[in-house]
């Protein structure tokens, strides 16, 4: 019989040098196992996750990191360690660690009464929890019932009582709805709303679903808010608030929406001369608020002209006009402010000519397409169209083409131009003839690959590949290749730096490549979040996962397609949780289909006459993800001057199916 202790590891105290040591401290571990509180193995292997080992000395803040792991899983609610010698003789001690754990409670079911079922229909799609969960009543209950007390009020319930239970020894949740009263809108009614906006304001509350007779949920009012206050500013009000009064009534809940207007801002901005560009899409209050950057709750004077007059001077120069002349002033108006101004917009500058030079590697045709695909800001300021001469945007015209050489291996390209002033310019254009000048210099190559890190068996068939012409896409796509081989491994954190560097030649290029492997992360747990129907177990069988393996790339991919091939959900997510670097927790979302499936259809054949045709289907059976589906099919045809049912062609038939995956048969 062996000699056994329990520890309560969190009491045990540090033992001093001058204290005697107890045995099992640093003792050589020689068994490790982990049973539940009915001495049965618990599912998955959880000694991967341990740090306590066979043949390692035994460590008290090993044991505790231990425990911490088991009770983090979730899947346990106490965590104990024994610590047994089951040696024979007292003279020899023969060292057993047994993590002993009590499983945690599981919902199993959930029943929602309520008085209303559009109440307990709504009720069903906010639960978060799924079968098979672990449930903590003393927790969860609590949080769930202000969860959806909060949620009620959202949706335009109040008074709502409701009682919630929870078996432990079954599993079974049981919601009540004692009391819910649905408010509804009575009236609407708007106090001290600007001049001309009630049409649009009124439109917006509908849109919203803010309507007389309809319910009134809190979350609409949140929404019409925050429309009402877009389109205030978007007429000048930038500074207007809505305030909502919602005051009971006999007949329901009548809302008031109370308007602080503050101070109108009017914009008055007059072009000389007059023609395309600028003047033409500043039509209206709001084009100059946006350009102004102008919002809501913003007070304005005098000091706001300096950057108001640079806004308007940055259009106007996007577009050409380099001599544009802006002069602003902020007036007192009978409403509010009135931002007035006046600018000379002068010649616009444009690009009559434009030629290359010096390029052998790209045609004229490849290099401009190159402008306008790495550059969109130039097609949305008309570069090609009107060649207008922008020159931040003939900067980065210039600097796409030296990119474009880069790309190709050509570090030392650069790229001038020169500007000649055209003879056809007059008082309202300045024509201008480019020519960019292209010096492509010598393509580099690959030099010497260093890798330092990481481990040599994955380093070698990488490091051969990186040689001949220098392409700085070929770094990139070799980086992320080495990442994924790496993460495939179960090093998820794994980092690769790659600095690259021109050799004292200035002929090739050295790449530096430091890898840090990181910590091999293993599945702690699973969890799997929003199967209300779909049995635990199902999705356990699909996945076919094990704790203490390594998480890869690839095993996150499969557990995607596994769950989407049983056909019972719409949407799968996954995230991986958890504070310990070297195991983390699996959290798996899914959204469920719709249970039932209606199908109609039909046809007409001039030798048939009319076929209908019908399908009802239940995707998810039991909640075992089985499909069984009826579909009827028959058919009239022209008989006698008049349609009738044909049950003499062999048009007509009723037939049942029923696919049960993952089972040695389907019917």
């Amino acid at each position: 019989m062996g000699i056994g202790l329990t520890l309560l590891l969190a009491l045990i105290p540090l033992v001093s040098a001058e204290e005697d040591v107890p045995w099992y401290l640093n003792h050589e571990v020689d068994s490790v196992s982990v049973v539940n509180e009915d001495g049965f193995v618990p599912q998955g292997d959880l000694h991967t996750l341990l740090a306590t080992q066979v043949g390692e000395p035994l460590k008290l803040d090993e044991l505790r990191a231990d425990m911490t792991t088991l009770y983090t899983m979730g899947s346990f609610s106490e965590v104990e360690v024994d610590l047994l010698n089951e040696s024979w003789e007292e003279s020899s001690s023969i060292l057993h660690v047994r993590f002993r754990l009590q499983e945690s409670p599981l919902l199993t079911s959930t029943e929602i009464i309520s008085p209303n079922r559009r109440l307990s229909t709504y009720i069903r799609q906010q639960l978060y929890f799924s079968k098979g969960q672990v449930f903590y009543p003393s927790i969860e209950i609590p949080r769930l019932e202000s969860f959806l007390l909060e949620r009620l009020a959202f949706e335009g319930w109040s008074e709502v009582q409701l009682s919630t239970t929870f078996d432990e020894s079954t599993g079974f949740l049981k919601i009540e709805v004692q009391q819910a009263i649905l408010n509804t809108c009575s009236d609407i009614v708007f106090v001290n709303l600007p001049d001309g906006l009630e049409r649009r304001s009124r439109r917006i509350l509908k849109e919203q679903g803010i309507q007389i007779g309809e319910r009134l949920p809190i979350r609409n009012i949140q929404r019409a808010r925050s429309e009402l206050h877009r389109l205030f500013r978007d007429y000048g009000w930038v500074n207007a608030n809505a305030r909502f009064v919602v005051q009971p009534t006999p007949t329901g809940q009548a809302v008031h929406i109370l308007v602080e207007q503050g101070k109108h801002i009017d914009v008055e901005i007059a072009f000389y001369p007059r023609r395309n560009g600028i003047s033409k899409r500043l039509k209206s209050t709001k084009d100059y608020l946006d350009l102004l950057d102008i919002f809501d709750g913003e007070g304005l004077s005098e000091r706001d002209i300096p950057r108001f007059t640079e806004a308007i001077l940055d259009q106007v120069i996007d577009d050409g006009y380099w001599d544009a002349n802006v002069q602003l002033q902020m007036l007192q108006g009978t409403s509010g402010l009135v931002l007035k101004g006046f600018v000379t917009l002068g010649p616009q500058h444009q690009i009559h000519d434009l030629t290359l030079v010096g390029n052998t590697i790209f045609s004229d045709e490849e290099l401009k397409s190159t402008i306008a695909y790495e550059r969109p800001n130039l097609i949305e300021s008309r570069f090609f169209s009107k060649m207008i001469f922008s020159r931040q945007d003939w900067a980065e015209a210039l600097d796409a083409i030296e990119q474009a050489y880069f790309a190709q291996g050509y570090l030392d390209a650069t790229v001038s131009h020169t500007d000649l002033l055209s003879e056809f310019s007059n008082e309202s254009k300045q024509l201008h003839s480019i020519q960019v000048n292209i010096e492509e210099g010598e393509p580099f190559e690959f030099g010497q690959v260093n890798v330092r890190g990481g481990f040599p068996d994955l380093n070698e068939p990488f490091i051969d590949r990186l040689s001949g012409r220098y392409l700085p896409k070929d770094v990139q796509i070799w980086r992320n290749e080495l990442l994924t081989a790496y993460r495939e491994q179960g090093f998820l954190n794994v980092t690769v730096t790659v600095q690259q560097r021109q050799t004292p030649q200035q002929t090739s290029m050295d790449i530096d490549v430091d890898i840090n492997v990181g910590n091999l992360v293993l599945l702690r747990n699973i969890g799997v979040r929003g199967n209300r129907l779909t049995k635990r177990y199902v999705v356990d069988d699909a996945l076919d996962l094990s704790v203490g393996q390594p998480i890869t790339p690839t095993l996150l991919e499969d557990v995607r397609t596994d769950l989407n091939q049983l056909n019972v959900f719409e949407a799968v997510s996954l995230s991986l949780q958890g504070e310990d670097p070297t195991k983390q927790d699996l959290l798996i979302s899914v959204e469920e289909d719709e249970q039932w499936a209606i199908r109609t259809g039909g046809a007409v054949a001039s030798d048939l006459g009319v076929l209908a045709i019908g399908s009802v289907s239940n995707r998810n059976v039991g909640g075992l993800a089985h499909q069984a589906s009826l579909l009827g099919q028959f058919g009239y045809a022209w008989m006698d001057d008049s349609w009738s049912f044909d049950s003499s062609e062999p048009i007509w038939r009723l037939a049942t199916t029923f696919t049960a995956p993952r089972t040695p048969l389907s019917f």
